[in-house]
This record gives structure tokens, C-alpha cells and sequence, in this order.
């Protein structure tokens, strides 16, 4: 990642430029209605036997979210859920609040499974995001158990 920042009222030579090859996680209030690409992906790995999923509100809103098959059949409702309603407010969504455990929050992660809790077969499916008028779609790439 690279940040320019430049200062409004200066010159154009008022300006820092710095990069990172590491990976950052934005903090604090969502300016917009987002949904980021989930990790690890594909999955499962190694290291991981689940897929993240993270998304920011920019105001109080109905949201669905909800992986589909290429054919666009529904697979697995992740919002509303057992552990969230379909109405949440402004915020950041998918990060583990616990700060020495930093990653995905157990209630927006995919297994693999579909609603009925069996497997689901290898392949691509997709994830979307309805939200305060967005509506927004990532592939997923499921390696198979």
C-alpha cells in the first residue's frame, strides 16, 4: 500500500509520500458502504479452516449477506444470523474485537458449508452484500474439504 498526504492549505511540495509492503486495517467510523475482499481466499488453508469476511456501514441499515452458487442459488445466509439481526448500525464489520487475536470475527466467516450444514462441493461462489442501497459481489474460491 502507498498513502500521499498532502497538506490542503500548503504548496504541492507540502506533501508526504509513504508505503508499506505490510498489510493495515483502517479504524474508526465508516465513511462508506463497503465489502472487502474475504481472506484467506481461496480456502481452506493451512492455516485456516474458514474464509473472512469484512464489510463497513456507513449508516444504519437492513443488511444481507449471503453466498450464492454460480448459478445464483442460494448456499448459506450469513446475515441475519444466529448471533446478528438484519438491522446493524454504522460501523466495521468481520474484524476480531480481541486485540491479541486479530483477524475475523466468528460470526461473519464461511466453513464451507451451505444451510443445512452439509459440505459444499469445490469451486467458485460468490458473496454479496446488500446494504443502504449497495450492493456489492466477491468471488470466493472453496478448495473443498
Amino acid at each position: 500500500w502507498n498513502v500521499v498526504a498532502r497538506l490542503a492549505t500548503g504548496a504541492a511540495t507540502d506533501t508526504v509520500n509513504v508505503g508499506s509492503n505490510a498489510t493495515f486495517v483502517i479504524l474508526g467510523t465508516a465513511r462508506s458502504t463497503l465489502l472487502y475482499q474475504n481472506f484467506p481466499n481461496p480456502f481452506p488453508t493451512l492455516t485456516s479452516p474458514v474464509t473472512c469476511f469484512w464489510f463497513d456501514l456507513a449508516a444504519l441499515t437492513d443488511v444481507h449477506l449471503d453466498i450464492y452458487d454460480l448459478r445464483g442459488d442460494p448456499v448459506k445466509t450469513i446475515v441475519p444470523g444466529p448471533l446478528q439481526s438484519t438491522t446493524l448500525t454504522v460501523g466495521v464489520y468481520g474484524r476480531n474485537s480481541v486485540p491479541t487475536h486479530p483477524g475475523c470475527d466468528k460470526r461473519f466467516q464461511w466453513d464451507g458449508t451451505d444451510r443445512t450444514g452439509r459440505v459444499v462441493p469445490p469451486g467458485i461462489y460468490l458473496l454479496r452484500l446488500r446494504a443502504g442501497g449497495v450492493d456489492q459481489v466477491k468471488k470466493i474460491v472453496f478448495l473443498g474439504r
